[in-house]
């Protein structure tokens, strides 16, 4: 699906979830997708989880959060999986917990997920 598509539905926030590691092509579609949202004035909130946490460091999502998508992620599951040696997490994703998972599909217009 083209992310022109999702966005032209007239939403002004968009929900995105990364449950499971997601090959490079997926984060790259992710990253156009937060590109093409922030050219349209749609605000974007996306939440790591599960295996998702490993996808701090990549840099498509670096690019999604200089487009302006906002970011956080699931600290238990970053500590599950030694995630929390580095206090100095990538490019000010923000640490937070499943409440705030439920807090983004509740805000969103729009929601997808990666799983």
């Amino acid at each position: 699906m083209r992310a022109s598509h999702l966005v032209e539905t007239g939403g002004k926030k968009l929900g995105i979830l990364i449950l499971s590691r997601q090959p490079a092509s997926v984060l790259e579609a992710i990253s156009g997708l937060c590109c093409e949202a922030a050219r349209r004035g749609v605000e974007v909130e996306m939440f790591l989880m599960g295996d998702g946490v490993l996808h701090l460091g990549d840099p498509h999502l670096e690019e999604a959060l200089k487009q302006g998508a906002r970011i956080s992620f699931c600290a238990l599951n970053a500590i599950q999986r030694g995630l929390d040696q580095n206090p100095q997490y990538p490019w000010g994703a923000e640490e937070s917990s499943q409440y705030e998972l439920a807090c983004i599909v509740e805000r969103a217009d729009r929601f997808l997920s990666f799983t």
